[in-house]
């Protein structure tokens, strides 16, 4: 008996949410931005809440801290986020958008929607 993956949901749900990613990637590309679907991820949080550590965006997006500490310092390069200290615990690392990030939130939502 051969199992027939693509007669399970979950299977077209993953594939959706790849397509997603890569057609999201394509429009900001072509757009002019540099910002790929995992930093829009990170920024769609901070734009909401102003200023998270790591570890909730870690836990928001379902990735481990490594992975977003690694994101993190590509988007600092970028301009897009700024580090500063938790003021109830200065051993956490807060993240904010930047002035840049919040600027690109009108031009880069309007993208997204489209899609």
């Amino acid at each position: 008996m051969v199992f027939a993956f693509e007669e399970v949901a979950i299977y077209w749900a993953n594939r959706l949410g790849f397509s997603v990613r890569r057609e999201l990637s394509v429009r900001f590309r072509e757009a002019g931005f540099d910002v790929t679907p995992k930093e829009w991820a990170i920024l769609l949080l901070l734009w909401k809440e102003r200023a998270l550590p790591v570890s909730a965006i870690a836990d928001a997006t379902f990735r481990d801290k490594t992975t977003v500490s690694r994101l993190v310092e590509r988007m600092v390069s970028k301009g897009l986020v700024e580090r500063g200290d938790d003021p109830d615990d200065r051993r956490k690392t807060i993240l904010r958008p930047s002035a840049r990030a919040i600027e690109l939130q009108g031009e880069l939502v309007p993208i997204a929607r489209e899609l």
